[in-house]
């Protein structure tokens, strides 16, 4: 998604044209509306989202009330940026699928304003920055979980084995 928006920016960016930069602007908007559609999801979640696969599993694993409170923030972070990208889904729509015709998709292009995509784009970078931050964080967590959980498995085959090695000494 990094690579993505940073693509369509250059492009909009660098374009000689008026209609490349709105072709470009279009394709930012894609990107945010797909991007966060698979990440987070939006009211018709119709697949398993990365959250709901990846981060979700571990935070059930793992009982921690810092992680959870951090979670809890992200949400709500995803919850507000979610309702401002609903607002784009016609956009979206109309950007992929040409069936409104060419007079409604040309206009529609030349509606976007270039700062409220840019500003998209950047406060979807930023919470992509927040929740790699948190991502780090729960394998962190769960690093340390199952070293916690090994460590109990094998400390009861450390006894016997150090029990058994014991009476061998005493023999």
């Amino acid at each position: 998604m990094y690579i993505d928006l940073a693509s369509a920016s250059i492009a909009y960016i660098s374009s000689e044209y008026e209609i490349e930069r709105r072709i470009s602007l279009k394709q930012i908007t894609i990107i945010i509306y797909e991007g966060f559609k698979k990440l987070y999801g939006l009211n018709n979640k119709e697949e398993e989202t990365f959250i709901e696969k990846y981060i979700q599993p571990i935070l059930t694993t793992i009982d921690d009330e810092i992680l959870n409170d951090k979670f809890c923030i992200l949400k709500e972070d995803l919850d507000l940026f979610e309702i401002e990208t609903e607002k784009i889904g016609v956009q979206r729509q109309m950007s992929v699928h040409y069936n409104d015709g060419i007079e409604c998709i040309y206009n529609m292009l030349y509606d976007l304003n270039p700062l409220n995509e840019f500003n998209r784009s950047l406060k979807f970078l930023r919470l992509l920055n927040i929740i790699f931050d948190f991502i780090t964080l729960c394998i962190e967590k769960q690093g340390v979980h199952l070293s916690n959980e090994t460590r109990k498995v094998t400390s009861k085959s450390d006894e016997k084995i150090n029990n058994i090695l014991a009476l061998k000494n005493l023999i």
